[in-house]
Protein backbone atom coordinates (compact mmCIF):
# COMPACT_ATOMS: atom_id res chain seq x y z
CA UNK A 1 0.00 0.00 0.00
CA UNK A 2 1.57 3.14 -0.84
CA UNK A 3 1.89 6.03 2.07
CA UNK A 4 1.51 8.68 -0.45
CA UNK A 5 -1.11 10.26 -2.59
CA UNK A 6 -0.90 10.09 -6.06
CA UNK A 7 -1.83 12.79 -8.41
CA UNK A 8 -4.83 10.86 -9.46
CA UNK A 9 -5.88 10.38 -5.55
CA UNK A 10 -5.23 14.41 -5.38
CA UNK A 11 -7.43 15.03 -8.02
CA UNK A 12 -9.72 13.27 -7.48
CA UNK A 13 -10.21 14.55 -3.61
CA UNK A 14 -10.11 17.95 -5.20
CA UNK A 15 -12.94 17.69 -8.40
CA UNK A 16 -15.19 15.01 -6.94
CA UNK A 17 -15.05 15.49 -2.80
CA UNK A 18 -13.96 19.57 -2.95
CA UNK A 19 -11.20 18.84 -0.77
CA UNK A 20 -8.39 21.35 -1.64
CA UNK A 21 -5.13 19.80 -0.54
CA UNK A 22 -2.40 21.96 -0.16
CA UNK A 23 1.20 21.86 -2.40
CA UNK A 24 2.79 19.59 0.55
CA UNK A 25 -0.66 16.67 -0.40
CA UNK A 26 1.98 13.94 -0.58
CA UNK A 27 3.79 14.90 2.60
CA UNK A 28 0.34 15.81 4.65
CA UNK A 29 -1.55 12.85 3.28
CA UNK A 30 0.40 10.43 3.74
CA UNK A 31 -1.17 8.98 6.92
CA UNK A 32 -4.65 10.05 6.13
CA UNK A 33 -5.76 6.85 5.55
CA UNK A 34 -4.11 5.79 8.64
CA UNK A 35 -5.03 7.71 11.16
CA UNK A 36 -8.51 7.32 9.83
CA UNK A 37 -8.67 3.63 10.14
CA UNK A 38 -6.92 4.15 13.36
CA UNK A 39 -10.16 6.68 14.32
CA UNK A 40 -12.39 3.72 13.22
CA UNK A 41 -10.71 0.76 14.66
CA UNK A 42 -10.75 2.46 18.03
CA UNK A 43 -13.78 3.50 18.45
CA UNK A 44 -14.91 0.31 17.59
CA UNK A 45 -13.33 -1.11 20.88
CA UNK A 46 -15.39 0.96 22.70
CA UNK A 47 -18.51 -0.85 23.38
CA UNK A 48 -17.05 -3.73 23.79
CA UNK A 49 -14.72 -2.21 26.92
CA UNK A 50 -18.08 -0.36 27.86
CA UNK A 51 -19.93 -3.90 27.98
CA UNK A 52 -18.09 -5.03 30.66
CA UNK A 53 -18.37 -1.65 33.20
CA UNK A 54 -22.17 -2.30 32.22
CA UNK A 55 -22.67 -5.71 33.21
CA UNK A 56 -20.88 -5.11 36.18
CA UNK A 57 -23.12 -2.42 37.14
CA UNK A 58 -26.04 -3.93 36.60
CA UNK A 59 -25.22 -7.20 38.22
CA UNK A 60 -24.91 -4.90 41.08
CA UNK A 61 -27.75 -3.28 40.58
CA UNK A 62 -29.60 -7.23 40.48
CA UNK A 63 -27.77 -8.17 44.18
CA UNK A 64 -28.11 -4.51 45.75
CA UNK A 65 -31.35 -3.18 44.39
CA UNK A 66 -33.49 -6.62 43.29
CA UNK A 67 -36.66 -4.60 43.07
CA UNK A 68 -35.56 -2.27 40.10
CA UNK A 69 -35.12 -3.42 36.39
CA UNK A 70 -31.71 -4.39 36.18
CA UNK A 71 -32.02 -5.21 32.78
CA UNK A 72 -33.68 -2.15 31.50
CA UNK A 73 -31.02 -0.39 33.29
CA UNK A 74 -28.47 -1.59 31.34
CA UNK A 75 -30.36 -1.16 28.08
CA UNK A 76 -30.86 2.50 28.81
CA UNK A 77 -27.09 3.13 29.84
CA UNK A 78 -25.88 1.31 26.89
CA UNK A 79 -27.78 3.01 24.62
CA UNK A 80 -27.04 6.57 26.01
CA UNK A 81 -23.24 5.51 26.36
CA UNK A 82 -23.61 4.68 22.65
CA UNK A 83 -25.13 8.08 21.86
CA UNK A 84 -22.23 9.47 24.04
CA UNK A 85 -19.61 7.79 21.97
CA UNK A 86 -21.25 8.33 18.60
CA UNK A 87 -21.81 11.82 19.09
CA UNK A 88 -17.90 12.04 20.04
CA UNK A 89 -16.89 10.41 16.97
CA UNK A 90 -18.69 12.53 14.77
CA UNK A 91 -17.37 15.51 16.04
CA UNK A 92 -13.52 14.16 15.69
CA UNK A 93 -14.46 12.77 12.27
CA UNK A 94 -15.59 16.57 10.96
CA UNK A 95 -12.50 18.16 12.89
CA UNK A 96 -10.09 15.35 10.49
CA UNK A 97 -12.38 16.57 7.74
CA UNK A 98 -11.29 20.67 8.77
CA UNK A 99 -7.78 19.66 9.32
CA UNK A 100 -7.97 18.25 5.95
CA UNK A 101 -9.56 20.71 4.09
CA UNK A 102 -6.82 23.33 5.87
CA UNK A 103 -3.87 21.30 4.92
CA UNK A 104 -3.15 20.80 8.65
CA UNK A 105 -0.83 18.04 9.31
CA UNK A 106 -0.73 18.64 12.85
CA UNK A 107 -4.62 18.42 13.17
CA UNK A 108 -4.79 21.06 15.30
CA UNK A 109 -8.56 21.39 15.00
CA UNK A 110 -8.88 17.59 16.18
CA UNK A 111 -6.37 18.55 19.15
CA UNK A 112 -9.25 21.42 20.38
CA UNK A 113 -12.61 18.85 19.10
CA UNK A 114 -10.77 16.42 22.00
CA UNK A 115 -10.11 18.77 24.79
CA UNK A 116 -13.70 20.04 24.31
CA UNK A 117 -14.98 16.72 24.32
CA UNK A 118 -13.31 16.19 27.56
CA UNK A 119 -15.42 19.26 28.60
CA UNK A 120 -18.64 17.84 27.35
CA UNK A 121 -17.55 14.15 29.17
CA UNK A 122 -16.95 15.83 32.21
CA UNK A 123 -20.08 17.48 32.83
CA UNK A 124 -22.43 14.57 30.75
CA UNK A 125 -25.60 14.07 32.59
CA UNK A 126 -24.92 10.40 32.35
CA UNK A 127 -21.23 10.18 33.15
CA UNK A 128 -21.72 12.65 36.24
CA UNK A 129 -24.40 10.46 37.46
CA UNK A 130 -22.67 7.20 37.08
CA UNK A 131 -19.42 9.13 39.18
CA UNK A 132 -21.49 9.95 42.17
CA UNK A 133 -23.38 6.88 42.23
CA UNK A 134 -23.06 5.30 45.76
CA UNK A 135 -23.65 1.53 44.10
CA UNK A 136 -20.55 1.04 42.30
CA UNK A 137 -18.20 4.68 42.34
CA UNK A 138 -15.00 2.26 40.96
CA UNK A 139 -16.79 2.23 37.71
CA UNK A 140 -14.63 2.88 34.43
CA UNK A 141 -17.15 3.95 32.55
CA UNK A 142 -15.74 7.77 32.38
CA UNK A 143 -12.17 6.61 32.51
CA UNK A 144 -12.69 4.12 29.55
CA UNK A 145 -13.82 6.94 27.20
CA UNK A 146 -11.46 9.52 28.26
CA UNK A 147 -8.95 7.00 27.57
CA UNK A 148 -9.56 6.44 24.40
CA UNK A 149 -10.15 10.14 23.50
CA UNK A 150 -6.06 10.26 24.70
CA UNK A 151 -5.49 7.65 22.29
CA UNK A 152 -7.45 9.21 19.57
CA UNK A 153 -5.35 12.61 20.18
CA UNK A 154 -2.48 11.17 20.33
CA UNK A 155 -2.95 9.14 17.26
CA UNK A 156 -4.08 11.92 15.00
CA UNK A 157 -1.86 15.09 16.23
CA UNK A 158 1.21 13.09 16.18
Amino acid sequence: MASELTPDQVNFLTRYLGIKMPDTAKNAGSGLVKKRGFLISRWQKIPGELAVEIDTLESIVLKDLPHEDAAGFAKALRQALDDLASGMKSKIDSAVDVAVNLGDPNYGSVATAISGLRNELATDAVIVALRNNALAPENNIEATISSALDEVEAALTS
